[in-house]
Parts: structure tokens; sequence; C-alpha cells
């Protein structure tokens, strides 16, 4: 081969390698973006869950403060239903004498959360004795 041919030949070959490692840094920093995008989705959707949880806990305390205020209102109070936001609650009492058993069950899209309140009604008085997330 003459002297031209070689360098040409030299040349195309250092092309070549420098194309071949630009494609796979290229694919590498695609792996990785891509990696982390869907890193993200992940921890968006726990954030969501964890958001919908919360509030369901939330919705749980509420109707059991309601359950209590009614009983207060009312010692003869039994339940009810009650529906807050998006959110529903079953709300059952269960009387032996004085002492109440309180079980509230809320809802929220899936999530359901289960609140039991043992409490003793003194005429308007109620005081709770234990407060219980099932």
């Amino acid at each position: 081969m003459s002297n031209i041919s070689t360098q040409n030949y030299h040349a195309n070959q250092a092309g070549l390698s420098l194309l071949v490692i630009v494609i796979i840094l290229g694919l590498a920093g695609l792996t990785l973006a891509v990696g982390s995008s869907l890193l993200g989705l992940g921890e968006l959707e726990l954030s969501v869950i964890s958001d919908q949880g919360y509030e369901t806990a939330a919705l749980a305390d509420a109707c059991t403060e309601e359950a209590l205020r009614q009983l207060q209102i009312d010692s003869g109070y039994s339940g009810s239903a009650v529906s807050l936001g998006d959110g529903s609650c079953a709300i059952d009492i269960v009387s032996a004498g004085s002492n109440r058993t309180v079980t509230v069950t809320s809802t929220l899209d899936v999530y359901t959360q289960v609140v039991q309140v043992q409490a003793v009604v003194s005429g308007s008085t109620i005081t709770a004795t234990s407060w219980l997330e099932l």
C-alpha cells in the first residue's frame, strides 16, 4: 500500500473507533435517563399511595370523633353511615351498660382503615379508655 492509502486507512479506523465510543456513551446516557425517569414515576406512585393512606386514616379519625360527639349528645346513638369528601365511614356502636365499643370503618377509593374505641358514657361525659387502629 502507498503512504496515502495507509494514512486514509488509519484515519478511517480512528473515525470508526470514535463513532463506536460515541454510540456506546450515548446508549449509556440513554439508559441512565430512562432508569431515572422510571424511578421518578415509581416514587410518584408511592407518594400517591401514601397520601391516600393518610387521608383514609384522617377520615377514620374524623368519623370516630363524630361518633363520640353523637354519643355525647345521645347516649343511645348506635351508629350510622357518614360521607365526608370523597370517602365514607360506617359507624357501629355496641352498648354494654355504660360501656361502648365504637367501631369505625373508613373507605376512600380502595383503601380502608378501621378504628375501634372503648368508651364509658356517664351522662354527657364520654371517656375513651382505648383507641386502636386495626
